[in-house]
């Protein structure tokens, strides 16, 4: 349970915790927390990541990673009021913009293309191209899986 939902259940009493079984029923303190309301009812969020949901009358954590607002280049994990980009481990580390994943190897990487009669390669600076498979016919789509 949270601290804010301990309090309500319990309270100290000099060195002895006793037991509140009268405690009203509400919400917990962290919840009470994220609104601010004005006199006339009118509510919203205090926090940024939440949104004010008039029919429920609280506010509620956006999930960035279905609004696709997160940005993140491979996996996102929302948490409250907030979220976090994640990387594959053990191919990919998080850059210092904490949304790009990096790969850790440092092989070149290569674009694959098919062109005509043959299959050609092409560093990602286009500084270098290479020959893979000349001869084809009507070369049109090329799937590559390097293991």
């Amino acid at each position: 349970l949270e601290i804010a939902m301990l309090s309500l259940l319990a309270y100290r009493n000099g060195s002895h915790c006793v037991l509140n079984t009268a405690a009203p029923k509400r919400r917990p303190e962290t919840e009470k927390q994220l609104e601010q309301c004005d006199k006339r009812g009118n509510c919203k969020c205090r926090l940024n990541g939440y949104y004010y949901d008039m029919e429920k009358r609280k506010c509620i954590d956006v999930d960035e990673c279905i609004s696709a607002d997160s940005g993140c280049s491979q996996k996102c994990v929302n948490h409250p009021g907030s979220y976090e980009c994640t990387c594959d481990p053990g191919y990919y580390r998080l850059a210092t913009n904490n949304k790009t994943c990096i790969r850790n190897d440092k092989d070149p990487m290569w674009l694959f293309f098919a062109h005509g009669q043959s299959i050609w390669n092409i560093s990602l600076s286009g500084g270098s191209f290479e020959l893979q498979k000349a001869g084809l016919q009507k070369t049109a789509v090329l799937d590559v899986d390097i293991m």
